[in-house]
């Protein structure tokens, strides 16, 4: 990427972790974001009961939890041409929790 002057790194992470990504690498063309999923329904997660599961979709204003595809969508905008100027972002994917919370 350096030698190219250019790249694009997103690194995913999680709600509960914090702070911004790494922009040293700004000067030298590349991009570097972090998304941020909250509860993500996975076969993982299948055995946590319900009920916490309904808790969890509660407390986002959209009333669900993120699915698998939520997130490789939200992954793929950061990567797009359409984001040349967007570098140094946390992108919460969690349905808006996070800010219900504030």
């Amino acid at each position: 990427m350096e030698q190219q002057q250019r790249g694009t790194i997103v690194f995913v992470t999680s709600t509960v972790a914090d702070g911004p990504p790494a922009c040293e690498a700004g000067p030298m063309g590349v991009r570097v974001n972090v998304v941020a999923p909250g509860f993500v329904r996975t076969e993982a997660g299948a055995h946590m009961p319900q009920a916490l599961q309904r808790q969890l979709a509660d407390r986002a204003p959209l009333r669900r939890v993120a699915e698998a595809d939520d997130v490789a969508r939200a992954i793929a905008m950061p990567v797009s041409d359409d984001a040349q100027f967007v570098t140094g972002t946390v992108l919460p994917v969690d349905g808006g929790a996070a800010e219900s919370r504030m």
